[in-house]
């Protein structure tokens, strides 16, 4: 005799196998978050310090986007480059976020946007990185490094799982981070002199990634 199954017979199983699979990715998702709050966080920011910056927009941004991360409890260290064509400035490397000073910003000079990303890129990290760039032009004088070969290690470090974000002001701002190798969900434009809230939203963004990864 041969037992037919008719009907919801199966309903209960697929019930029960559904809530399995809820159970697992909610489990997967708080240890998740637990590597992400338990595992430092490291933010490299490269500022364009070019006579075009608006200064004190700049300053009033930076600054408010340090006190936000400074909110968190979660380890975390800070790079600052600063750069234009009279030189480039690390003032602070790996300093825990709880240490970072009042931004010092005094614009001049041109920009030389590829050398230094390139070279920041090129940088081993361990941990959590979040590589940020906030620019209002497009690169006029790097020598080391150019459009493809930024392209390049963007694409490596976003595989190695780096979050990337590009602030770019100028009129072509998208076209030169799309070219750079940043993605659209990557890049925020806005107009000159509305720093501020452009780094509100990186500051959110940032905190984000801190405690979830995201």
């Amino acid at each position: 005799m041969v037992a037919r199954v008719s009907g919801n017979s199966f309903e209960p199983y697929r019930n029960i196998n559904s809530m399995w699979a809820e159970a697992q990715v909610g489990a997967i998702k708080t240890q998740k978050e637990k590597y992400m709050q338990n595992t430092p966080t490291f933010i490299d920011f490269v500022l364009d310090e070019t006579g075009s910056m608006s200064k004190q927009p700049t300053i009033e941004g930076f600054n408010d986007f340090i006190k936000e991360q400074k909110e968190l409890p979660d380890e975390c260290y800070m790079t600052l480059t600063k750069f234009n064509s009279l030189g480039v400035k690390t003032p602070y490397d790996k300093l825990s976020i709880g240490s970072v000073p009042p931004l010092s910003f005094l614009p001049d000079g041109c920009t030389n946007l590829y050398d230094v990303v390139g070279q920041r890129l090129s940088t081993p990290f361990t941990g959590k990185r979040m590589f940020v760039v906030l620019t209002d032009g497009a690169d006029n004088s790097s020598r080391e490094f150019n459009q493809q070969s930024i392209s390049i290690l963007i694409s490596n470090a976003r595989e190695n799982g780096v979050k990337m974000m590009y602030l770019g002001s100028d009129a072509n701002a998208k076209v030169t981070a799309i070219g750079m190798g940043f993605q659209e969900n990557e890049i925020i434009i806005f107009k000159q002199g509305e720093v501020y809230a452009a780094m509100n939203t990186v500051s959110h963004a940032t905190k984000a990634y801190r405690t979830t990864g995201v």
